[in-house]
Parts: structure tokens; sequence; C-alpha cells
């Protein structure tokens, strides 16, 4: 199915749309960006705003040492270039991959502009969606502050957890690499393989092969240190004291 078919099959995405003047709704063009490409260069010029319908994006971070850093996503119905749009910039404020193979709309950057300065609705349809976004990173952002590295490591493997249950008869898996992880929670990959390291001994998570694996008992001992005081310490076999 091709990315026109399953923008016209989904019953979510037609609800949304329908709230789109037509004329405004034209001028989106179907886009499929597959994992790991490039939605936006941070720096490089703001030729397209995007709406996303399908998929997961990740904003990132660059910095001169030549790390990355995730600190937001990008899920459906949300829009791309939305910031430079609405303060009239001419280059990208960050760099936003696509996550996950996703289908977004694609949007001449000066139609975009010119349609929030000509529709109520489509400007506030935007600015809202772009406050939503903005509100939930500050809300994560002052809650990470005072949390340990430990805390942080815990909150992300219980967050796994309850995106992908672990069966009862085998553990969850995370296939994701320890640099990829870090950047996910804020952290350093060296801060991530000391707590690993111990939620390891303490019997809270296996590691074989590198991968990190969370059984449905050790998601329940999680949850319990997820409770504890930051600064407990972890006891095999049971939560800190």
């Amino acid at each position: 199915m091709d990315a026109v078919e399953a923008i016209n099959k989904d019953e979510k995405i037609q609800a949304f749309m329908a709230g789109i003047p037509e004329y405004i709704r034209s001028k989106f063009v179907p886009s499929v960006f597959a994992k790991d490409s490039v939605v936006a260069k941070k720096d490089a010029q703001t030729d397209h705003a995007y709406l996303v319908l399908k998929g997961l994006l990740r904003v990132v971070a660059e910095f001169e040492d030549g790390n990355h850093y995730l600190f937001a996503q990008i899920k459906p119905f949300s829009f791309v270039s939305d910031l430079e749009a609405l303060s009239e910039q001419t280059v990208n404020a960050v760099t936003v991959v696509a996550a996950e193979d996703s289908v977004l709309l694609r949007m001449d950057i000066r139609d975009f502009i010119r349609f929030l300065k000509t529709d109520h609705g489509f400007l506030l349809l935007v600015s809202g969606s772009l406050a939503k976004k903005m509100f939930q990173r500050s809300v994560e952002m002052g809650a990470g502050l005072y949390k340990a590295g430990l805390q942080k490591v815990i909150l992300y493997l219980l967050k796994r957890c309850q995106e992908e249950a672990p069966d009862p008869r085998k553990p969850l898996i995370l296939n994701q690499t320890r640099p990829v992880i870090a950047s996910e929670i804020g952290i350093s990959v060296k801060t991530l393989n000391r707590s690993l390291q111990k939620l390891k001994q303490a019997g809270r998570i296996h590691i074989a092969r590198g991968k990190i694996q969370i059984t449905e008992k050790q998601y329940g001992d999680l949850l319990l240190q997820s409770q504890e005081s930051p600064s407990s310490s972890i006891r095999p076999g049971g939560s800190g004291s």
C-alpha cells in the first residue's frame, strides 16, 4: 500500500484532515521517510513544513564535540518546522530524523507561512500543536532535573516495558544501542553503563550479548524501585531501603 492509500484508509487521519480547509490540504504532498532518514537538518535552509501522519520523529541536538542528544519526539498530527514558520526564520533550528518509517505531508514553507497569516483556524491549529509539544517538553525537562542518573534509567526501562509488556514466558529484549538509549534519557553513556551494572548486580535486569533483558518479575522490581527515594541503595532481590 502506498502513502496516499494509507492516508485515505485511515479514519483518524481523515478526521484530523477534515479540520483543515481543502484549499490548504491541496498544497500538502505525501512524503515517506524511511527509518533514520533526515527530515530537517540543523542550520540548513528551511524549504518545507511537514505534518506527521504516521510514524515517529526524533528531534536531535548536535553539539560541537560531535555528540547527539535526543531532546524531543514528534508524534502523529504534529508539525515540523512550525517554530521556524511562526517566527519567520529561514534556517532549521534543529535536526529532525525519522525514528521509524513515517508518512508525512510536505508543504512549501512559503505557502505554509502565507496560510498562517491568512487563515485564523490554521494558525490556531499549528500554534496549538507547537504549544503542546513545548509544554510537554518543559514538564519532562523540569522533572528530569531532579532525578539522578539511575532513576532516569529505571524510568526509561519502565516506559519501555509499558510500551511492550514482557511476556511471562520470555524476557523483553531492548535492541537499542547504549548511545541511543543514553541520548533518549539525556545522560552520558558512562552514566548509563554504571546504572545498568548496578541494576544487573541487583538482579533487576539481565544483560546478554550486550542487550538489556527484563522479565515480568524484574519489571515489578523496577516499578517498586522507582517509588523509592533516589538516595536509596539497591539490594539484590528486593527494593532499596
